[in-house]
């Protein structure tokens, strides 16, 4: 039995050309690169959305425990009410500038602002608690010291509950501005107001300028736009006001 001519064959007994093979691999690769593309750009919007997330959780549980100090200061049921000395139960010291993000000193004013807290755990018991940032490895830290004392003038305080203890990471700015009737006050305010300045760990967005957007530069109020980047990574602050109880219903 003799074929048909080449011309002849049907349409389903031809072949591919080269063209068209070249073709399908071109289309192919195209749609593949677009799938990895989405898939890579959505997986990175993950990471981002969990890393902020994670950054607000552990951000409001650092200020959750300053918070908690704070409120205790001032709490004297050590024999007498009051302290010796002209001891204050709540000092605040101001720093002239922020953490900021190339800064890799370790110690000294000029990292971020400090406060140290004094208040009775019970009539036997006085507490002096401290918080401040330390860098390690050029990431800032929020830690806190938190002392026993045995005295009233809180001149002997031998035993550390903990000492440097690390509570959170990645932080650049830590901001206290304590006040009362008669305005900023740093020992003994009634009010006391934080503000965290917090970044994630990685970089998920474009070099971009930031700067504390919350209150205008050379205020005494948090926010006070100390520090600016320019970088990829993703920050927030966090802020909150702060009743010392045990002084201002004295």
């Amino acid at each position: 039995m003799c074929l048909p001519p080449p011309s002849h064959r049907s349409a389903r007994e031809a072949g591919v050309t080269l063209v068209e093979l070249l073709i399908t691999l071109v289309v192919s690769s195209i749609m593949v690169a677009a799938i990895f593309a989405a898939y890579m750009m959505v997986d990175r919007q993950y990471d981002k959305l969990s890393a902020v997330a994670e950054l607000h959780q552990n951000g409001r549980s650092a200020l959750g425990l300053m918070v908690r100090d704070i409120r205790q200061a001032g709490y004297l049921a050590f024999g007498s009410s009051a302290l010796d000395g002209g001891v204050n139960v709540v000092e605040i010291t101001d720093c002239a500038g922020p953490l900021g993000p190339s800064v890799t000193s370790t110690f000294g004013c000029g990292r971020s602002d400090q406060i140290t807290l004094i208040y009775d755990q019970d009539a036997n018991t006085r507490i002096r608690v401290n918080y401040q940032l330390v860098v390690n490895a050029g990431r800032g830290q929020l830690r806190t010291t938190k002392q026993v004392c045995t005295d009233p003038q809180m001149a002997i305080c031998p035993n550390f509950v903990y000492q440097n203890q690390v509570i959170a990471d990645n932080i650049e700015d830590l901001r206290f501005v304590g006040r009362d009737a008669n305005g900023p006050q740093d020992n003994n305010p009634t009010i006391v107001d934080i503000e965290l300045v917090m970044r994630t760990d990685d970089q998920y967005q474009l070099a971009a300028a930031w700067v504390n957007p919350f209150s205008p530069a050379n205020t005494p109020t948090p926010g006070s736009s100390r520090l600016s980047a320019n970088d990829g990574f993703v920050r927030e602050v966090l802020q909150q006001t702060v009743l010392v109880r045990n002084i201002a219903y004295n």
